[in-house]
This record gives C-alpha cells, sequence and structure tokens, in this order.
C-alpha cells in the first residue's frame, strides 16, 4: 500500500530552528511584534486560537465522548474504511517515532496507530478515540485546521499555539466523501520530538487517498449503481456539463481535448509541463493543455498528493518516478514511468530538497 521511502524520519529537529519558534511564539503571546520563521498560515492560526480563548498553556485535549463512540453514519462509515488503514499504517511506522490519527468531520479522535513513543505522548495529552482536536477548543493543529480551512496543513513544535502541543510535529489531510466532496473527516502523521519532514504531510494524502478509495468502493452511497461518473482521457468520456464552469475539486485536474473538457485524477498525470505562458499535463494517453493559472498554483494544491517542483517548468508526480539518477553536478534527473522514459531535470536548488524527501 505504501512506499516505505516516503516514511518519515525520526531525525530530531535543528536547535536553531526551535529557539526561533518558541521565540516568536512568545512574541506574539506578549502582544510583540512576530517575525520570520513564522509562517503566515500559522499566525493566521495563532490569531484565531487568541480570539476563540483558547489558553496557550493547554496540555490536554478535552474528551467529548467519554465512550469513545462515533457521532453518526457518516462517522461509523469513516471508522470501518480507515480503521485498517491506520493499523496498516501504524505497522509501518514502527521505530520512526511518528504515528497516524483518523479524527471524524467535527476533529473527534476515531483511531490511532503508529511508534510506541508517540503512542505514549497522545495518550498523556488525551489523544484517544473520543477526544477532540477541534482548533477553536484546543488551538491551531493539524487536524483541527485542516478541518476549518478544508485543505491540508502542517504544523511543527511552536508553531502550535498551546505549548502541549510543542514537542509535537503533524502533517494532516481532509477526508472527503467521494462524488460529493464534503469534508467527513481528517487523517493525521504526527511525530513527537522529531522534525519536520515534508514525508509527513505526503503520507498523509495517500493515506486519505486510500481511505476515500475504500468509501467510493462496493457498496458505498457515494456513486449511485450504473450512474456514469467522469474518467481519466484514456476513457476519454466527456465530463458533466457540470463542470463547465466550476474549478477542479481536490485531487483533481481539468485538461482540454479539442473542445472537451476532462476531469482527471492527478494521480493519473506524470508531470505538468508550463511554456509559453500555458500549462500541460503529461498522461498515458499523451500531453493535454491543463486549466491552471500556472505551476505555482498547482504546486500549492498537488504537493499532498506527491507532486513536487524541479525547476521553473516542471512540476512531477514522484508517484510516478521509475528511476531518479545523479548527475556529476550535484543535480539530478528523474526518469519517468511512462512508455517513453521521460526524463526529468531537476535544477540544483531543488536537488537538495528532493534528496531529503526521498531519503537519498
Amino acid at each position: 500500500m505504501l512506499d516505505e521511502r516516503l516514511l518519515p524520519s525520526a531525525r530530531p529537529a535543528p536547535a536553531h530552528r526551535l529557539r526561533a519558534l518558541w521565540r516568536a511564539r512568545e512574541a506574539f503571546l506578549a502582544s510583540e511584534p512576530v517575525r520570520p520563521p513564522v509562517r503566515p498560515v500559522v499566525l493566521a492560526a495563532w490569531m484565531r486560537s487568541r480570539q476563540a480563548g483558547v489558553d496557550p498553556a493547554r496540555k490536554e485535549i478535552p474528551l467529548v465522548r467519554p465512550d469513545g463512540g462515533v457521532a453518526d453514519d457518516q462517522a461509523e462509515r469513516l471508522l470501518r474504511a480507515g480503521r485498517p488503514v491506520v493499523a496498516t499504517a501504524g505497522e509501518l511506522l514502527r521505530g520512526t517515532g511518528h504515528g497516524v490519527i483518523l479524527a471524524d468531520a467535527q476533529g473527534v479522535v476515531l483511531a490511532v496507530a503508529g511508534d510506541r513513543p508517540l503512542a505514549a505522548a497522545a495518550e498523556r495529552v488525551g489523544c484517544v478515540p473520543g477526544a477532540t482536536w477541534e482548533e477553536r477548543l484546543v488551538g491551531n493543529n493539524a487536524i483541527g485546521t485542516s478541518l476549518r480551512l478544508a485543505r491540508p496543513v502542517r504544523f511543527a513544535h511552536a508553531e502550535h499555539f498551546c505549548e502541549g502541543w510543542g514537542d509535537w510535529t503533524c502533517a494532516a489531510v481532509p477526508i472527503r466523501l467521494p462524488g460529493e466532496g464534503a469534508v467527513i473527516g481528517s487523517i493525521d502523521v504526527s511525530g513527537y520530538r522529531t522534525g519536520a519532514s515534508p514525508r509527513a504531510l505526503v503520507l498523509a494524502a495517500r493515506l486519505g487517498r486510500v481511505i476515500e478509495n475504500l468509501l467510493a468502493g462496493p457498496g458505498s452511497r457515494a456513486t449511485p449503481p450504473g450512474a456514469a461518473g467522469p474518467r481519466r482521457p484514456e476513457g476519454g468520456s466527456l465530463p458533466p456539463s457540470r463542470l463547465v464552469d466550476v474549478p477542479a475539486p481536490p485531487g483533481l485536474v481539468i485538461l482540454r481535448r479539442g473542445e472537451r473538457r476532462l476531469l482527471v485524477r492527478a494521480d493519473q498525470v506524470y508531470l505538468f509541463r508550463a511554456s509559453g505562458g500555458a500549462v500541460f499535463a503529461l498522461t498515458d494517453q499523451g500531453e493535454f493543455p491543463a486549466e491552471a493559472d500556472g505551476l505555482v498554483t498547482l504546486e500549492d494544491r498537488l504537493a499532498p498528493y506527491g507532486f513536487f517542483r524541479t525547476d521553473r517548468a516542471h512540476l512531477v508526480n514522484l508517484n510516478r518516478v521509475r528511476e531518479v539518477q545523479p548527475m556529476f553536478n550535484r543535480t539530478l534527473v528523474l526518469v519517468l514511468g511512462n512508455r517513453t522514459a521521460t526524463e526529468v531535470p531537476v535544477s540544483r536548488r531543488r536537488a537538495a530538497a528532493l534528496r531529503e524527501l526521498l531519503g537519498l
């Protein structure tokens, strides 16, 4: 189910980075100017947390369902689909200092699994089935904030508003109901006293896709029997007319084939290429113009799904890379798994980040 090269590392965070984050947090709590390295998404979350009256000294999350039960049928479906995924991922994460947390649409924990130190830390802060990570109650965190913003997020150490999560790194993506797009939960990959690994968000996105696929499987109410949904380029079908004036949902892209507009899963795309002010997507069926404002916009949307910007002109799906070739000048070349084995250069500036991401 998962490529072990994408598992996050147990390596601790650099001390200077931790000190800078803690100083910035202290400045914010003292109503003093906050300077980098605080990211805008973090500062906005701190402001929401303070406005909600969250205690920055908080060290435990509240138990809102003491029996650990689920809130409704939707949460029950999510738990049924997600429990085996969480258990399998938890086994793979042994020895990494990381674990996986599944939560429902209100941020209430449904399942937890992972490395022993992470599991022990989770129990200490009350992260057990029935407890909630809702942002307005416990400050910013990957689960609660991903649900609030309905998009992938990550936080590390003092980027959390509450002191109690200061030893944690977390990355989460919302889980959407297939066929409807409604957010029904969140899947999180957290580390305890580890560095912030970009692989954690990629792994969380991968797990989220697995769960969404299970929700859309036999017996799912997401797609009525016999209903024709949008197909990938290999199907060649037109998407529903209602797609004409709406953007693609998360994890999907809109490509053009002549006058047709095709709704395509991002994992079917090998790479996006910018040329002459336009963006093109390479698939098994060839190259198609993509409806996108540019690679920067696509990168923001698709990074959680395994896409990586290799240079100014290319955004590559790392799940579609067959081989990584090191070059003499410390750059890399990615060989894709398509029929023509397309080669994509990685700039020297981006090569170091890619080596870190892949553990090379």
